[in-house]
């Protein structure tokens, strides 16, 4: 007989209101969490809560910022006239800027883009291969992977100028990239060794020409004459009467050549 007893029914059976405000305690409960979770990934004007003030908290100048404190309303200062970073006095023309300051045949000074890559670089083919990596991360966009002006860039704003002559809205003025391997004259690269010296492309990569940026900023010393190594090669692959005739045919001005020039 003890088999078939139930001992449910000994039990005390809670009323449903209690039980009801059982489960509506509990999900609840829930409630304080999902604050938590939305607060912790949704943005706010006001800085968060906190119980210990770490660095992270602190008053301070965020970049392109503006602040009272200075005359000009500038968080970011610039850099104090006439003083050079420790490190960075650059005294080296050739490696440094790609041209010389010298004094031309009327007396005045004229610009001397140097041909050649630095001697503190040796010119091998991981050197070569390091100035085609920095080329694809910086030039590519605009240049191609070829030199011939038509990356991805340039044909976006090729299109947008046809939209542009068609009259659609979204439309804009396009000056096209340049075409690295462009002709000057037959048998002659406008922007090859001939006509435009490694210190003269040098100077342009760091400190850009016309619509093109600098990129100075994004790349090293070593970054900058690599490019100009492989945009060498780049133009010597596809090119090579073009390049070869240049070449041969430049007189090509270094360091030493000015030597005996009268410089400032």
């Amino acid at each position: 007989m003890l088999k078939n007893l139930d001992l449910r029914l000994f039990l005390p059976q809670p009323p449903l209101w209690l039980i009801a405000a059982a489960v509506l305690l509990l999900v609840a409960s829930w409630v304080p969490l999902a604050l938590f979770l939305k607060h912790r990934f949704s943005w706010h004007e006001e800085p968060r809560i906190h119980l210990w003030q770490d660095m992270d908290n602190q008053p301070k100048l965020k970049a392109q910022g503006t602040t009272p404190v200075f005359a000009d309303g500038r968080a970011m200062r610039p850099h104090a006239a006439g003083t050079i970073a420790r490190g960075h006095l650059d005294t080296d023309d050739h490696l440094h800027r790609g041209f010389v300051l010298a004094a031309g045949d009327g007396g005045q000074l004229e610009t001397v883009y140097l041909e050649g890559i630095p001697g503190e670089f040796e010119v091998d083919e991981e050197f070569v291969a390091h100035g085609q990596l920095k080329y694809n991360a910086q030039c590519y966009p605009c240049h191609g992977f070829d030199g011939r002006g038509n990356g991805p860039v340039n044909q976006r704003g090729a299109a947008l100028q046809a939209n542009a002559n068609a009259g659609v809205k979204l439309g804009t003025a396009w000056v096209p990239v340049t075409n690295l391997l462009q002709e000057a004259e037959p048998g002659q690269l406008q922007f090859g060794p001939g006509l435009y010296p490694d210190g003269k492309l040098y100077n342009t990569i760091v400190n850009g020409k016309g619509n093109m940026v600098g990129q100075g900023h994004a790349l090293s010393l070593e970054d900058r004459w690599a490019i100009v190594a492989y945009v060498r090669a780049l133009q010597l692959a596809q090119r090579p009467d073009a390049v070869q005739a240049a070449w041969g045919q430049q007189d090509r001005p270094g360091p030493a050549a000015l030597a005996d020039r009268d410089q400032p």
